[in-house]
């Protein structure tokens, strides 16, 4: 079931600290942890229209999370 940005919107202020906290503690950085939850969010809500609701909303989110905090590490280590 797609989801509006309006709804995304409303549970980004729910899910930041838990973003940011776990971005924290896989980056070890704390302006590399928000500049990847920024993305994150930034993407999330562009694509909220194609969330398809085969899963929670909140564990859509934290699997963007996880490949925008893969990104970062790529790049730092190449």
């Amino acid at each position: 079931m797609p989801h509006s940005a309006t709804f995304a919107a409303a549970h980004f202020t729910q899910l930041r600290p838990r973003l940011v906290a776990f971005a924290r503690l896989q980056l070890r950085d704390a302006t590399a942890a928000e500049d990847a939850v920024q993305e994150t969010l930034l993407t999330a809500f562009e694509k909220s229209a194609t969330f398809e609701g085969r899963s929670e909303f909140e564990t859509w989110v934290f699997g963007i999370l996880k490949y925008k905090i893969l990104d970062q590490l790529l790049f730092f280590f190449f």
